[in-house]
């Protein structure tokens, strides 16, 4: 299950970097790798994944939990696929899950097989909400490369969500994260490092100076062209570090 295992390795995820353990990580990675493998298909995520191929095309969950997990996978080590996989995932919700009447995100696709009902579910039940995973994986994205439209739509669902989060805030926990993102942004930091020596050194760097509400993402000077604003975040001898909060 894309949704189930996308959860699990953010949780590995943050738990590697937590612990400074590469064993770890080994694990997030080859999870990651299988559902890039197996469950993403023509530019399309599907919710299962295995011995009888991949199956059902992806619910919000699947899309939301995956581009999360990403994020999370690429402040461990950067990936110039996983970037670009999130920024698919990302575009995928806007045009295939968002609801542009009213905002906040449909659990299936806008192609869809038609149901009797198309829920647009906000309250956590045994995952976290989609639309509350999927607020706060577009603002976090939306800062990095500085792109507006995911924060505009992170915003419009948490508008759509507001009257839920007032009646029933203790179902809302996912939602919630998301609009204390929205409303007191998390830091991020973009270090640009040439040799792989210096990484270890910025990471030290990092952890010692920062809280836990940042997001800290480490580039080697050999990464190829970046997206948005990360492009302008250039490398200087012995590593540079780029601290931005909000916009």
């Amino acid at each position: 299950l894309t949704s189930w295992n996308a959860l699990t390795v953010a949780g590995i995820a943050r738990t590697a970097r937590a612990l400074d353990a590469p064993p770890l990580l080994g694990l997030a990675e080859n999870a990651l790798d299988n559902l890039y493998a197996h469950a993403w298909r023509d530019g399309r995520l599907y919710a299962k994944s295995g011995a009888d191929a991949a199956r059902f095309p992806g619910y919000l969950d699947d899309y939301a939990l995956l581009l999360d997990a990403l994020l999370e996978m690429l402040q461990c080590r950067w990936s110039e696929r996983d970037l670009a996989w999130a920024i698919v995932l990302a575009e995928s919700l806007l045009d295939r899950f968002q609801d542009r009447k009213h905002g906040g995100f449909f659990f299936t696709a806008h192609d869809h097989e038609t149901l009797i009902q198309r829920p647009k579910p906000f309250t956590d039940e045994a995952l976290p909400s989609g639309n509350g995973v999927a607020a706060r994986a577009l603002l976090r994205l939306g800062h990095l490369l500085g792109e507006t439209r995911y924060l505009d739509s992170a915003e419009r669902a948490l508008r759509a969500a507001f009257s839920t989060m007032q009646q029933i805030p203790t179902a809302c926990c996912a939602l919630l994260r998301a609009l204390n993102d929205h409303l007191d942004p998390r830091t991020h930091v973009v270090v640009r490092f040439g040799k792989a020596n210096e990484e270890s050194d910025w990471r030290k760097a990092v952890v010692a100076q920062s809280g836990r509400r940042v997001d800290a993402y480490f580039i080697p000077r050999d990464a190829g062209k970046l997206p948005g604003i990360l492009d302008a975040q250039k490398f200087a001898t012995g590593g540079l570090a780029y601290v931005c909060r909000g916009t």
